[in-house]
């Protein structure tokens, strides 16, 4: 990221991020592969989720309070 930071300019107006975006999104498979980013995000939130649960289950399941 340093090295982009040296040699590229991040756009400054509201008309340059406009462009930027109407060109990332024109590149050759963005769509496919944001949605693959996006399943395996889920997927990654939904095992840690998983093995979280199991492990509260597992110590807190035998207990029981009012």
């Amino acid at each position: 990221m340093t090295v982009l930071s040296e040699f590229y300019e991040w756009p400054r107006t509201r008309s340059e991020y406009n462009i930027f975006f109407k060109e990332v999104f024109r590149l050759p498979g963005f769509w496919s592969e944001l949605g693959k980013k996006m399943v395996y995000g889920c997927v990654a939130a939904g095992g840690d989720t998983a093995v979280k649960l199991a492990m509260w289950q597992h110590i807190y399941g035998g207990t029981w309070s009012p």
